[in-house]
């Protein structure tokens, strides 16, 4: 169908067949994700699984070392080296002097939100996750599962308000 269109446009037009469809070829090639869409989409496939199973920290405290099973899964890589990070605190530290990541100002989807222990008020732990549209995907500490259970609205009511955490945001740039 698409051949019928492009020969009928070509003899309409005057194209040569041949480089219109290259020229369409390779605009299609040049689309390619980015890095932090690939980590979106990887996060969203991983919904629902366990993502820190080497058990590293326990359910309650292992958003770092799940969010490193996502990025690893994702690129091959942790961010701490051989094995998953475990404190929000020094994933802070790594991810700024990592050079695969960028600190930015605001985050939008698959960009890693960073609230790190120890710079709020103590009312509340850190945590880390992957910003979706319109979700925060991170670990689950109830079910030990990534999940999307934080809203926008939600992270920011917890961990802001409630918790005065410092709010930190990286793009990966892999």
């Amino acid at each position: 169908m698409i051949e019928t269109i492009i020969r009928w446009l070509s003899s309409f037009f005057g194209w040569e067949e041949e480089v219109y469809v290259e020229s369409v070829v390779a605009t299609v090639k040049e689309v390619v994700p980015t890095s932090s869409e690939i980590l979106y989409k990887v996060s969203v496939e991983s919904i629902g699984k366990e993502m820190s199973p080497q058990d590293l920290a326990s359910d309650e405290v292992a958003c770092v070392e799940s969010l490193e099973g996502v990025i690893h899964k994702a690129f091959g890589f942790y961010v701490g080296g051989e094995k998953p990070m475990l404190a929000t605190w020094l994933f802070l530290d790594a991810l700024r002097a990592d050079e695969r990541f960028e600190e930015i100002e605001k985050g939008g989807v698959g960009d890693i939100i960073l609230c790190p222990t120890g710079t709020g008020n103590g009312n509340v732990r850190g945590h880390v996750g992957i910003l979706g549209n319109y979700q925060i995907m991170s670990n689950n500490s109830y079910t030990s599962f990534w999940d999307a259970s934080f809203t926008h609205d939600t992270w920011y009511n917890r961990y802001q308000l409630r918790g005065d955490l410092d709010v930190h945001f990286f793009r990966i740039k892999v």
